[in-house]
């Protein structure tokens, strides 16, 4: 798994997905504040999964929406 650090609160990540059929793909997490993006196997958080549907890519919701800087969302993995 790769591991790009992308702006304060959004880390972007490459996972193999065997859903998938054994592809790579890109997902853009945003920890919660405190949360280690490594090594924390084991660890729990609230977590809203945010799809961007036909027309988009795993930037959408970041660029498109201020989910980012949502206050409500600090809390929340997403």
């Amino acid at each position: 798994m790769a591991v790009t650090q992308v702006a304060d609160r959004q880390v972007d990540l490459s996972v193999r997905s065997t859903a998938l059929g054994g592809r790579t793909v890109h997902v853009r997490l945003l920890p919660t504040a405190g949360t280690r993006t490594t090594g924390a196997t084991g660890s729990h958080w609230p977590t809203l999964w945010l799809l961007h549907g036909c027309c988009g890519d795993y930037t959408s919701w970041t660029s498109m929406t201020d989910v980012a800087e949502t206050d409500s969302l600090r809390d929340v993995l997403a």
